[in-house]
Order: structure tokens, then sequence, then C-alpha cells
């Protein structure tokens, strides 16, 4: 694995407001994807390479939309580092 995304994903209706249920649904397909991931308070990180990370971001945003989001917001942050990077090589200290 050699990059980290950092992904929030706030699908939204025609009123602009924000669909949990849509939100559950995108963090149960980073769990089906088969990547090592840990969910946040704000935000998901996911463990990957950068093509199945941008496959996945597109897959999500597919899926909302599919489901009845009329428009997806993100916020993301990509991390790549060629010789590898996992998420515990950031947070090790920080873990219990």
């Amino acid at each position: 694995m050699n990059t980290l995304l950092s992904i929030q994903i706030l699908p939204q209706d025609k009123d602009r407001s924000i669909s949990i249920a849509l939100i559950d649904e995108a963090i149960k397909m980073i769990q089906a994807s088969g990547l090592n991931y840990r969910v946040g308070a704000l935000d998901t990180v996911v463990e990957g390479d950068w093509e199945s990370l941008l496959q996945l971001i597109t897959d999500m945003n597919n899926r909302v939309l599919d489901l009845g989001a009329t428009q997806t917001m993100f916020q993301m942050k990509l991390l790549h580092k060629p010789e590898g990077i996992t998420i515990s090589t950031l947070t090790h200290k920080y873990d219990e």
C-alpha cells in the first residue's frame, strides 16, 4: 500500500440536506472493498494503492447518486508515498 485517503462524502438531496443513510452506504462500500480503513468522527481513512483509491471514490460517488443523491460533496486528502505508507505509520504512537 502506497497511498492513504482521508475522505468525507456528503451526499445531498435537491434541498441540499445531507443524507446519513447515504453516508452509511458509502462506508459500506469502503468495508466491502477489502482495503484497510479506519472510520473517524469526521472522515474515514483508507489504505490502498493510488488507482484502487481513485476507483473507490468514483464508485462511492456513482452509488450514492444511483440511490437518490442529487449532488455529492467530498473533502479528501491523499498522501502518496511510493515506498509504502499505512495508517499505523502515522498513528501507532497514539493507538492503544
